[in-house]
């Protein structure tokens, strides 16, 4: 048992480094992309997290957990945030959705003392890397136990493939020890920001602040709407 937790200690850690790594050169390749793509200034104090370019997201076509088609173009009209988890994860799916219920209500609360309003056009989607598993009903379950405007997405891992590779999502299926067929997966702990165009603008990297979320969100998107 001892020799089992440390072969999965280790899959975590090189998981994790490979994370750094790429997302390293996923952001460093998307500051320095196209031509085609028009620089961006980015606001102060949001370097770290805002890319200098928008990334437009091409075409994948899912379904959510109300069995729903769901794909790039579900991303018009609103801002969303995107994880990529499962929902027999331990620790990181449920940490993050519990940090993002909070800067849900964060969000709301700061937009209706600045505006009046609290409807602000926004999202959450958590996109399952275990879609064997995860079934419209599932998630919808999982989803909504944290918030009931939060989405599940699932779909097969072709389409689920076209998303992840266009974002640079990691992840890896780990049955170490098990014999009875049982799996967990090991995966990147990224939010991404998509913009009301179906462009990816922002990343926020792990640990997640509900309070660091929220302000940031306000932020970007104050400044990218005006």
């Amino acid at each position: 048992m001892a020799q089992i937790k440390k072969l999965h200690i280790s899959l975590i850690i090189i998981i994790a480094i490979i994370s750094a790594i790429a997302g390293s050169w996923f952001y460093s390749t998307l500051q320095n992309g196209s031509r085609q793509a028009e620089l961006i200034s980015i606001p102060p104090g949001l370097e770290s997290i805002a890319l200098n370019r928008a990334f437009p997201l091409s075409e994948f076509s899912l379904i959510d957990h109300q069995r729903k088609i769901f794909s790039e173009k579900s991303f018009k009209g609103k801002w969303s945030f995107v994880f990529f988890g499962f929902t027999n994860c331990p620790d990181v799916c449920p940490t993050t959705l519990t940090t993002m219920q909070q800067a849900w209500k964060n969000i709301d609360k700061k937009i209706k003392a600045e505006n009046g309003k609290q409807d602000f056009p926004k999202q959450l989607i958590l996109v399952t890397v275990d879609p064997n598993r995860d079934t419209p009903d599932v998630l919808k379950s999982y989803v909504e136990y944290y918030h009931s405007d939060f989405i599940g997405v699932t779909g097969p891992l072709i389409e689920i493939t076209k998303l992840t590779k266009q974002l640079g999502v990691l992840y890896a299926y780990d049955n170490h020890g098990k014999t009875d067929g049982s799996y967990s997966v090991d995966h990147s702990a990224q939010i991404y920001l998509i913009d009301p165009n179906a462009n990816l603008r922002a990343i926020f990297s792990a640990p997640h602040s509900a309070d660091k979320i929220s302000d940031n969100f306000i932020s970007l998107t104050t400044y990218f709407n005006k």
